[in-house]
């Protein structure tokens, strides 16, 4: 059984955890002294400042950043890296030295012999000169470099996982702008056909067309929050939303609506698909004319198509000449949902306006 994403990432962060840990030993620095590796004292300390060095990435990415460079305080930000940075170079050696004998040199061995070669605190004057410093900064300029990596690279995460965070939130909120617009819109269409059957039609035929409002309602309400849905819900919701409709269609209107290919396994946005089927009955339907809509989802493996084609009515309810608004926000839904993944084809003739909507799922 494979492990899920979370635990993926515990495993990835704890291999990374020994293999940072345990690079002094891997990828040696200098030549290890004493009598092994393990023993050397320096590798022992390098070991140790990588453990917290690795330690001072999760409190620099989870705390310093957002509580202090977040919050603007850069001068105690600085300060905080300052002393963590002292702390990574000094716990080490005084750890180290109350568990290791008195006489153990934590200093890195001498370089081979050579022509002039001389360690800092063999060279003349090393007790007061400018040389204690200059082997300071030699002997850890591997800590110090690390330290800028690991402060650069988690600020440049931090920002990065803000500002996808900020992306997708305002995504979200866009979605749930342009669905917000869009249910009002569907709502007063189905309630215009009851009334429209409550008026001309008998009581069975209202409370039928009552019941698929209600389930219609019901989809709308739990699913239209989700980012996604299987597409089988919202086919049988589009299905439910065209019988609605042959409820107060002529006999004479010819209609078709056909589902090839499986729907298991796939899923769609929710409320994707019928902005496109509403514009073709507000605008394909008029009661003195042959009116005509053709509606086909086709769905393989890789993409599912949703083709609508209407003839066009001479004469349009004017309650409705404000339909564009759905089409547009699906254009919307489908550029920030699907961005890439879509490609919509539209041909608008004098008789005829279809659509053509793919949406590939990978």
């Amino acid at each position: 059984m494979g492990l899920n994403k979370k635990n993926r990432s515990i495993v990835l962060q704890g291999l990374a955890f020994l293999a940072f840990a345990m690079q002094p030993i891997i990828l040696p620095s200098q030549m290890p002294g004493g009598n092994g590796i393990f023993h050397s004292p320096m590798t022992l300390v390098n070991i140790f400042s990588n453990i917290l060095l690795f330690c001072f990435f999760y409190f620099n990415y989870y705390y310093l950043i957002p509580k202090l460079y977040y919050s603007k305080k850069y001068f105690v930000y600085a300060a905080a890296i300052a002393t963590s940075l002292i702390i990574i170079i000094a716990a080490p050696h005084f750890i180290l030295k109350q568990l290791l004998p008195k006489n153990v040199d934590f200093r890195p061995p001498p370089p081979p012999p050579g022509p002039g070669a001389m360690h800092f605190h063999d060279k003349p004057g090393y007790a007061n000169s400018f040389y204690r410093f200059q082997e300071f900064f030699s002997d850890y300029d591997q800590v110090f470099f690390m330290f800028v990596v690991i402060v650069s690279v988690s600020l440049f995460l931090w920002v990065r996982s803000r500002w996808f965070h900020t992306e997708k939130a305002r995504h979200e909120a866009e979605i749930a702008y342009l669905i917000s617009q869009m249910n009002p819109h569907f709502l007063f269409n189905a309630l215009n056909s009851i009334y429209t059957l409550t008026v001309t039609e008998k009581a069975d035929r209202s409370s039928e067309s009552m019941l698929k409002l209600s389930d219609i309602m019901r989809y709308m309400v739990v699913e239209s929050g989700n980012e996604s849905v299987p597409l089988e819900k919202e086919v049988a919701y589009i299905s439910d939303y065209i019988e609605l409709q042959k409820l107060r269609l002529d006999p004479g209107v010819n209609l078709e609506f056909n589902v090839t290919g499986s729907l298991s396994g796939k899923r769609i946005a929710p409320l994707l698909l019928i902005p496109f089927i509403e514009n073709a009955f507000k605008y394909g339907v008029n009661p003195d004319e042959d009116s005509e809509i053709l509606i086909d989802i086709v769905t393989d493996a890789d993409a599912v198509q949703l083709q609508v084609k209407n003839r066009k009515m001479s004469v349009i309810n004017n309650g409705l000449i404000n339909s564009g608004i759905g089409i547009s926000n699906t254009r919307n839904r489908l550029n920030l949902m699907y961005p890439q993944k879509h490609l919509l084809l539209i041909e608008d003739t004098p008789e005829f306006f279809s659509i053509t909507l793919t949406i590939y799922f990978r």
